[in-house]
């Protein structure tokens, strides 16, 4: 739930008016975990993060760019639109270091949407 409070300052009111605004916004997709982590010189083994579509939903997802180089991503679509799972690998463990993970995906009537996943080597 998201609630935000705008003040509305007027000529023709002596005090202003404070309009207070909540929203319920849904969730478009589950990603479980959101994110993964790898300890300092463990082996750099892939985990996986499933992404589940809302119900009621179609999203094509597309590609996978991770913010640093040092990960490795690569998608598998289990259930067009609905289910996908992807795996993550760091290149290597010998140093701290993370990634931001940015998962493309379009709607059914073209509308672009960005969700995001993150790794850890720690």
């Amino acid at each position: 739930m998201y609630e935000r409070t705008i003040t509305v300052t007027t000529d023709d009111a002596k005090e202003p008016v404070h309009l207070r605004v909540q929203l319920d916004v849904p969730e478009l997709a589950t990603l479980t975990p959101r994110s993964v982590d790898w300890k300092l010189n463990s082996p750099a083994t892939e985990q996986v993060i499933e992404i589940r579509i809302a119900d009621g939903l179609e999203l094509t997802v597309s590609s996978v760019l991770p913010t640093s180089g040092l990960f490795n991503s690569r998608l598998e679509t289990l259930e067009a639109g609905h289910h996908y799972r992807l795996y993550l690998a760091p290149q290597n463990t010998h140093e701290a270091t993370n990634a931001a993970f940015r998962i493309y995906a379009k709607t059914k009537t073209g509308q672009d949407i960005v969700l995001s996943a993150y790794g850890n080597v720690r």
